[in-house]
């Protein structure tokens, strides 16, 4: 489904290294050095993704697709954004893994040379605005294609971090009773700017994934007036979504399901998903910095009789940690004079061109599917 066509993507087409570059050490800055975001500064980033698959009832083999990074976040303005990817690294092993969750060193993938145009594409910028810790209205190069669209999302979805209760673009909020006494009870509880309370809300957002419910705890761990850092930890209500990013297909029932109401339920049933992401944050929630961010995603297939089989169980592990922050606009701002959009923008959620087309083509081959593909 959506995280195995993003692996067999990234494996195939795009997730590859080149042999002959050399290795960039990063080092993972101090509390006291995380800087607030604020404009004309570059905020460079370590980014590091893994997706595991594997049966673990079975044996701790696991395939698994490894990316490594720079993102660079180029802060024109308070408001809008600019992303970069460089010196991008990646590579493939089949081995045993005993907690997939944990990202392996790159040293221990296998390394296959990336195409020049893949590259390029990878290494186009976007621009997005970031509205109260809230990424919207992404816009691409014209030329962007859509599966590096939706690798350059899933960086920007953990960037997204809610923090005023802020209602999103193109987002209805739930006015239920149990829901408005909850932000009533917020509001009561709301201090000043200077201090950071341990709370928690649930907000609708769009995130990479879908349009979820998404509840935040937030945990102050350090109250020194010179050094506040917090953690914030979002968790994504799968069975609370208006909008899933995935293929809906007809009606096609293999098996009866007398719980379930509709198709779409009985996919959600064939697929137990989570998603949970931890950020450490520096500042108020009002003006803060990220100093790093951990999401972990699960996603078992069911797509067997699963009291007879062993489902397929997928872990995408990303992380982002900052490396340094740089007062230097020449170059991104550079780039960013040259992107040429066609004047759309699109929100984090994940694109399904590329999933459409491919199961197209599975069903129309090559000639039907070019056809039909061109009206």
């Amino acid at each position: 489904m959506l995280f195995l066509t993003l692996a067999s993507l990234l494996a195939t087409a795009v997730f590859a290294l080149r042999g002959d570059q050399t290795r960039i050490r990063y080092t993972e800055v101090e509390d006291r050095d995380v800087e607030l975001f604020r404009a004309g500064q570059t905020y460079k980033y370590r980014l590091d993704t893994q997706i595991a698959s594997g049966i673990a009832s079975v044996s701790n083999q696991h395939a698994v697709t490894r990316l490594q990074a720079e993102a660079q976040f180029h802060f024109t303005s308070d408001r809008l954004v600019a992303l970069k990817l460089k010196d991008v690294t990646i590579g493939t092993t089949n081995q045993e893994i005993e907690n997939p969750e944990q990202i392996q060193p790159i040293q221990l993938f296998k390394e296959t040379a990336l195409k020049p145009e893949d590259l390029r594409l990878l290494e186009l910028p976007c621009e997005f605005d970031y509205a109260d810790g809230l990424v919207e209205s992404v816009r691409f190069h014209q030329q962007d294609q859509s599966w590096s669209k939706n690798i350059k999302k899933s960086v920007l979805n953990m960037l997204q971090i809610n923090l005023k209760q802020r209602k999103g673009m193109n987002v209805e909020l739930e006015q239920t009773e149990s829901w408005q006494k909850e932000r009533e009870q917020q509001d009561l509880l709301t201090k000043s700017e200077n201090q950071i309370q341990q709370r928690m809300f649930v907000m609708p957002e769009i995130t990479l994934e879908g349009e979820c419910q998404v509840t935040y705890a937030i945990n102050p761990v350090s109250r020194d007036e010179k050094l506040k850092m917090f953690n914030v930890t979002k968790t994504v209500d799968f069975h609370r979504c208006k909008k899933i990013a995935d293929i809906q297909y007809g009606p096609k029932i293999e098996k009866p399901c007398k719980n379930c109401t509709s198709q779409q339920e009985l996919e959600e049933r064939k697929l137990d998903r989570t998603t949970i992401m931890r950020h450490v944050v520096a500042g108020t929630p009002e003006k803060y910095g990220i100093k790093k961010v951990e999401t972990i995603s699960h996603y078992v297939f069911k797509t067997l009789n699963v009291l007879e089989e062993s489902p397929m169980h997928t872990i995408v592990t990303c992380r982002l940690n900052l490396v340094r922050a740089e007062n230097d606009r020449s170059e991104i701002e550079r780039e960013l004079r040259r992107i040429e959009t066609d004047g759309k923008s699109e929100s984090l959620l994940y694109s399904i061109e590329f999933d459409t087309k491919e199961k197209l083509f599975y069903m129309f081959g090559d000639e039907e599917f070019a056809q039909k593909n061109s009206i």
